[in-house]
């Protein structure tokens, strides 16, 4: 399956599950020559203005495990520490909050081993840098 946006008459692919990666699909590849590459697979038509409503959707429902939550264009950061306190410690506050997120219909695989730690390290320095900005806005 492939998300395209675009014309009608000049779609592009816009992102592509591995199957189709794997055939030779690939991002900012016209529809056309994916066709021709590969004759059966689903395109999809990506609609920017329905991932912003639920980019929003799940921000709003961040706010149910943080009173610190930021919009990134690509993330939902939240800051966790001071939620421990209600949710308890990490393992059980991710239960909680992927048992939520699943039960919202929205399931993503598990980060596997150290990348859990990167992303919590990301987002924490990700979560300062916007904290700065914020702070310090004239």
């Amino acid at each position: 399956m492939v998300l395209v946006s675009g014309l009608a008459n000049a779609r592009t692919i816009v992102s592509a599950n591995p199957a189709a990666r794997e055939a030779g699909l690939r991002v900012g590849q016209k529809l056309a020559a994916a066709q021709a590459l590969l004759a059966q697979f689903e395109a999809v038509p990506y609609d920017q203005a329905a991932v912003d409503r639920w980019h929003r959707f799940l921000a709003a429902v961040a706010y149910r495990y943080s009173a610190e939550v930021a919009l990134f264009p690509h993330a939902i950061v939240l800051e966790v520490s001071k939620s421990m306190g209600l949710f308890g410690p990490w393992p059980r506050f991710e239960r909680l909050l992927r048992a939520d997120l699943t039960a919202l219909g929205f399931a993503q695989g598990r980060p596997q081993g150290g990348k859990v730690r990167r992303h919590l390290n990301a987002c924490d320095n990700g979560m300062r840098a916007w904290g700065s900005a914020r702070t310090n806005r004239v």
